[in-house]
């Protein structure tokens, strides 16, 4: 997976991972950027919190804690 993560120049690689593939042999060589990695998932979860609020009021009856938590 490291190895589809270092072809993207531009891609992922380039946001998640400092500096640059040329001297990575495996995933215990990669140094992430950890500040950005934490900003990515607090988007994540910022999504998720507004997805759910979107199915609780658009899916008809609301639903149960159960129901909206598997989602």
């Amino acid at each position: 997976m490291w190895r589809r993560l270092a072809k993207e120049e531009d891609g992922i690689g380039a946001k998640f991972v400092e500096g640059g593939f040329g001297n990575i042999r495996g995933w215990q060589d990669i140094r992430w950027k950890r500040c950005v990695i934490k900003q990515y998932f607090q988007q994540v979860r910022q999504f998720k919190e507004e997805l759910m609020v979107l199915v609780h009021l658009s899916a008809g009856a609301p639903a149960r804690a159960t129901e909206l938590l598997s989602i």
